[in-house]
């Protein structure tokens, strides 16, 4: 059992117990059991499934001030359960959407992104020679990175011996490489909850009814996905 002491936003998937003992929190949850002091926690995520809450508990976090997150697999909005509003200009999501409004700094991360995907690409094919431009808008930004994804895929899908094949087409390799891109947003969306930002204030993709943060997050991973995939596939003949 651990006892923290630094005041900490804490995670806890597939909760079995969670009630509050003394002046303590403790929560039983698949792999172990936590105690902390409630004046040392920012928050409480629960992920997957979870008991009933008692209302003293919830009466127990609220005159603590400290919000219960509910997340569950494959959703985008979690449920917060809070006595009241925590945004004091300071907090990270403040701090999110000032920044985001911010277009030179908002361009700076689009970049940094986009060149953190190319460089993870070159497993394949090389960066883009033309370099990212400090004067270029977020829709040629993207418009940039259209036309190397472009590339990769048609060379991603030549040496794996399927060239007829297309990304956003329904063939086995594309409906693999879904799976696993699911399976990391849903990590990402919890990272993203778990510190108190909003999932649909990205940087390089559109704000929309999708998550447009965790899209922004997983582009530096997507290709480690691609090869992965392709390493497991037995049918890949490269076609040069």
């Amino acid at each position: 059992m651990k006892t923290y002491s630094q005041k900490i936003p804490l995670w806890a998937p597939y909760v079995e117990t969670f009630e509050v003992k003394g002046k303590n929190i403790h929560i039983k949850y698949k792999g172990g059991e936590v105690t902390c002091n409630p004046a040392k926690l920012l928050s409480i995520m629960i992920y997957g499934d979870s008991p009933p809450l008692a209302p003293s508990t919830l009466e127990f976090t609220a005159r603590h001030k400290i919000p219960i997150i509910i997340h569950r697999r494959n959703l985008t909005n979690t449920v917060w359960i809070t006595a009241s509003n925590r945004a004091d200009g300071n907090d990270l999501l403040s701090q999110q959407l000032v920044k985001r409004s911010d277009l030179r700094i908002k361009k700076y991360i689009a970049r940094q992104i986009l060149n953190a995907k190319f460089n993870s690409m070159a497993w394949l094919i090389v960066p883009p020679a033309k370099k990212l431009s400090r004067t270029m808008t977020i829709q040629e930004l993207r418009n940039h990175e259209a036309l190397h994804s472009q590339r990769y895929w048609s060379a991603y899908f030549k040496k794996l011996g399927h060239s007829a094949f297309m990304r956003r087409g329904k063939n086995p390799a594309s409906n693999a490489l879904n799976a696993m891109s699911k399976f990391l947003i849903g990590i990402f969306l919890r990272w993203i909850h778990y510190h108190h930002l909003s999932p649909f204030h990205g940087f390089l993709h559109e704000t929309t009814d999708y998550p447009a943060l965790a899209f922004d997050l997983i582009e530096p991973y997507r290709a480690i996905i691609d090869n992965i995939v392709f390493d497991l596939s037995d049918t890949h003949t490269n076609e040069d």
